[in-house]
C-alpha cells in the first residue's frame, strides 16, 4: 500500500510540475523561493575596480541567461589620455546568489565577490 501511495503522489507531483512548466511559471517560482542572498562586488578588492587590470572571471562564471554580472563603462584620465574601462556590477534582479562568480574570482586574498543575505 505504501509503494502505491508513493507512486500515486509521485505521479500527481509530476503532473502538477509538468503543467506548471508548460504554463511557464514553475521555474520562476522556484527561483524566487530559492533566492536567499545576492552578490556584491568589493570595489577595493576587485581587479578592474581597484586598478586598471582587466578581469572577466565573475561574469564568465555566471550561469544566468540574463547575466547577473554586467559591465559598467568608466572613463578615467590616465596621464594625458582618456581611457574607458569596463567594471563589473551586480544586477540585483537576475542574481540568484549561487556563488559561481565568487568561486572563479581571482582577487588576491580571496574572492572580491561577497554576499548579502536577503530579508525573508
Amino acid at each position: 500500500m505504501a509503494s502505491y501511495l508513493s507512486r500515486k503522489n509521485f505521479i500527481s507531483l509530476t503532473a502538477v510540475s509538468l503543467a506548471a512548466l508548460a504554463a511557464g511559471s514553475f521555474i520562476s517560482q522556484v527561483g524566487e523561493a530559492a533566492r536567499t542572498r545576492r552578490a556584491m562586488i568589493d570595489r577595493n578588492r576587485c581587479l578592474p575596480w581597484d586598478g586598471e587590470e582587466a578581469c572577466t572571471d565573475c561574469a564568465d562564471a555566471c550561469a544566468q541567461p540574463e547575466k547577473a554580472i554586467q559591465w559598467k563603462p568608466i572613463t578615467l584620465l590616465v596621464g594625458s589620455s582618456l581611457v574607458t574601462l569596463q567594471r563589473p556590477t551586480v544586477n540585483a534582479k537576475t542574481c540568484m546568489g549561487c556563488g559561481a562568480c565568487a568561486e572563479l574570482c581571482t582577487a588576491q586574498g580571496g574572492p572580491a565577490v561577497q554576499f548579502l543575505a536577503l530579508d525573508e
